[in-house]
This record gives C-alpha cells, sequence and structure tokens, in this order.
C-alpha cells in the first residue's frame, strides 16, 4: 500500500495546485476586491484622513477616486487591520496586490512545513490538506485576503506555544488585533501565563496604536456601528437577508423576517420566533460541544480538545461567513490529525473538508433560488462540526487506536 502513497500525493498536489493556480493566482494577478480595501485603508492612515474610515458612503467614493472603480468599505474590519498593507504603501495598488500574492504563496508552503512540524507527516501530505480547502483558499488568494496570513500565524503560535510562549503569545495577539478568530486560543492556554502575557501585550500594543492613529470618535464609531452590529450579522451595505453570508442569523432572517423588497415573503413573520430560534442554536451547539468536551477530556490533552470544539462552534456560529473563512478549518484538522492517526479519521476529515472546499462551487449552480439549496455552505459547515464530534467521541472510546 505503502508503494502507492507517494505517487496518489504527487498527482492530488498537481490536481489542488491546478486548480489554486487557475481559481485563485492566475485571475487574482489584477486589481480584485477585497484587496483594494486594505490598500485604501493603510493609505488613509498614512495621509492621516481616517475620520471618515468606517463610513461605508464616503469609504466608496475615496476607493473611486483612487481609481479602484468599485463599491467597497472599511467595515467590519477593527482599526489596526489599517495597518496591514503600510509596508506597501509606497508601491503603485497593482504593483502592491501582486507582492502581496507572491507574499501569499510563500506563506502557503510556509504554513505546509508548520503542519510538517505538528503533525509529523510528509510535506506533501500537509500541503494536500491545506490546498482541500479548495475555493475558500483560492478566493483568499483572488480576493487578496488576510486568512491564509491568520493560519500561519495561528498554527505558528500553537507550535510555539510550548517552546517560546510569550513569542507565541504575541503572534496570537496580532492575529487577534486583525481578526477575531486567534481569541479561541486563549481560554486554551489560560495556564501559560507566557503565552497571555505575550497575546495582551501585542494586542494592547496595536490597539493603543490604532487609538493614536484614529481617535476616540472613530474609536466609538467602531464599537457602536460596526463591531456590535456585526456579531449580530449586520454588515453596512449588505442585506442580512443574503445567503452569501451563509449563517443561521441569514437563514433564520429569511425564514421569519419580513421586509418588503427583499424577502416579501417569510415562512413566518415574527420577530420574536427568529430571536427563539437563533438562541436556540446557539445553546445546542454550545452544550453539543460542551458534552463532547466532558466525555472525551480523558483521551485528549485538554488544551489541544479545547481549542478543536472552540474553534468548531465559533465557526458554526459565525454571524456572516465568507468562503474564505473556510480556510481557518485546517486548525481544528491538523490538530485532530497530529493526535490521532487512525486511517478513518485523515479519511473522514479529508472528504469534509473537500465537500466544503469543492462542493459549494458546484451547489451554487443549482441553488436557482431554493433557500435550502442557497445555505449550501452552512449545511456543509454543519457537516464538519458533526463529523469532528464523531471523531472525537468514537476515539474517546478507543483509545488504543490514538
Amino acid at each position: 500500500m505503502k508503494k502507492f502513497q507517494k505517487p496518489f500525493l504527487v498527482v492530488s498536489f498537481i490536481f489542488l495546485a491546478a486548480f489554486q493556480f487557475f481559481k485563485g493566482v492566475l485571475p487574482g494577478w489584477q486589481m480584485r476586491s477585497d484587496f483594494p480595501n486594505y490598500y485604501l485603508s493603510s493609505k488613509l492612515v498614512v495621509e492621516h484622513r481616517t475620520d471618515s474610515i468606517y463610513n461605508d458612503h464616503w469609504f466608496s467614493k475615496e476607493l473611486e477616486a483612487n481609481g479602484f472603480g468599485s463599491l467597497g468599505k472599511f467595515s467590519p474590519f477593527p482599526p489596526p487591520t489599517a495597518f496591514i498593507m503600510l509596508p506597501f504603501i509606497a508601491l503603485e495598488p497593482l504593483t502592491a496586490k501582486r507582492v502581496w500574492m507572491v507574499i501569499n504563496i510563500v506563506f502557503l508552503f510556509l504554513t505546509g512545513f508548520v503542519i510538517m512540524k505538528i503533525t509529523g507527516w510528509k510535506y506533501l501530505g500537509c500541503m494536500n490538506l491545506l490546498l482541500l480547502t479548495g475555493i475558500g483558499l483560492a478566493n483568499d488568494l483572488y480576493l487578496g485576503q488576510f486568512y491564509l496570513s491568520l493560519l500561519l500565524i495561528m498554527l505558528l503560535a500553537y507550535h510555539l506555544s510550548r517552546s517560546s510562549p510569550l513569542f507565541a503569545g504575541m503572534l496570537a495577539g496580532f492575529g487577534m488585533a486583525i481578526k477575531y478568530f486567534p481569541a479561541i486560543m486563549l481560554p486554551a492556554n489560560l495556564k501559560n501565563r507566557r503565552f497571555i502575557a505575550g497575546a495582551i501585550f501585542s494586542f494592547v500594543l496595536l490597539y493603543a496604536a490604532a487609538f493614536m492613529v484614529f481617535g476616540k470618535t472613530v474609536f466609538g464609531e467602531f464599537i457602536s456601528s460596526v463591531l456590535l452590529p456585526h456579531l449580530d450579522g449586520h454588515i453596512g451595505m449588505q442585506s442580512p437577508w443574503s445567503p452569501k453570508f451563509q449563517s443561521w442569523n441569514a437563514l433564520f432572517s429569511n425564514l421569519f423576517l419580513f421586509d418588503a423588497v427583499q424577502n416579501p415573503h417569510p415562512v413566518l413573520n415574527s420577530l420574536a420566533v427568529f430571536n427563539i430560534f437563533k438562541l436556540a442554536v446557539t445553546i445546542f451547539f454550545i452544550v453539543v460541544s460542551f458534552l463532547t468536551y466532558l466525555v472525551a477530556r480523558k483521551s485528549y490533552l485538554q488544551n489541544e480538545l479545547f481549542l478543536v470544539l472552540i474553534s468548531i462552534t465559533v465557526m458554526e456560529l459565525f454571524p456572516a461567513s465568507a468562503t474564505y473563512h473556510f480556510v481557518l478549518l485546517v486548525f481544528p484538522a491538523v490538530l485532530l490529525m497530529k493526535n490521532y492517526q487512525a486511517t478513518y479519521v485523515i479519511i473522514l476529515v479529508c472528504i469534509l473538508m473537500t465537500a466544503i472546499g469543492f462542493g459549494s462551487p458546484l451547489i451554487d449552480q443549482f441553488a436557482n433560488g431554493n433557500l435550502f439549496l442557497a445555505f449550501h455552505r452552512l449545511w456543509l459547515m454543519t457537516l464538519f462540526y458533526f463529523g469532528v464530534i464523531f471523531i472525537l467521541l468514537r476515539q474517546s472510546r478507543n483509545p488504543q487506536r490514538r
């Protein structure tokens, strides 16, 4: 069997890499949204013109004035996000986009190396796991997004959390300041004081710098008009009914909230029912994850078990998700495969990753206004969630397969 392993990995890598090249790298070599949002926000920092950065209409006009010619917005980004492209502001926008693409390709191969160090797998196998995120990774490259970088930050922070906890914590804190997701690493490392200290230090440092640049008024606007509505599934200039969000919030909005233009025919027009369903789903997934933790905690290192459960729970309950968010699924998948090398674990996780990464674009073609099919990524994410729960519970009953 082993003699077929390497040829299979090579053929798989060629196929998956070709998909990324033609769907992500090649079209992303030209200027695409969302990169202009990152680039312009850094340019505004350099020009000391950030007072209206969370005004979507004003930001769109600035995009047009700078030759990007498309609608955009800085929300729902936290203020420190405006620092990401500062090293590239001296470059022309298209050149900066291409440099960012090259950096992302380097990050892609570096991420595979970090996965190899964590799991002990062959490098090609690690790269294939990463490439199985399919359209999520392709769109991250195509749009000039930050989620591949975020995944690398989290994997590095995890890998270094024991050998260099202070530096690992600083990496996690940096990621938290730009995007919220790395905050899941804090509860799992509460006993690792140097990790927590590093995370708090870099997080506070970035936010203090952002506060000096943006000022009290803009920060207040971020909290009241951006952060809190985002946590409730509302993002400026985008409809909370849009299936693009692929969240329980958006699904329940379609089912239970009337809008004369965007949702004239809900199944039932009731804000109370909407809130009940939203609360019930949140409680359900939290309880399932908690009970799984209680059952499986003797079979896993507890911080790793906690990281797996909290990451898949948070991703399941995202108030608004996009395809590139699914790159982050690699994080819990790597932790699972590090702990349990059983063949069925590898196969199941790879099938789930493939379903999300490559199945989603296929289903898009058949949705045609069908509400159930329109939320296919939500169903696929739920499938991944329960697949991971199945793995954890099964392995806790069969520790000899570890």
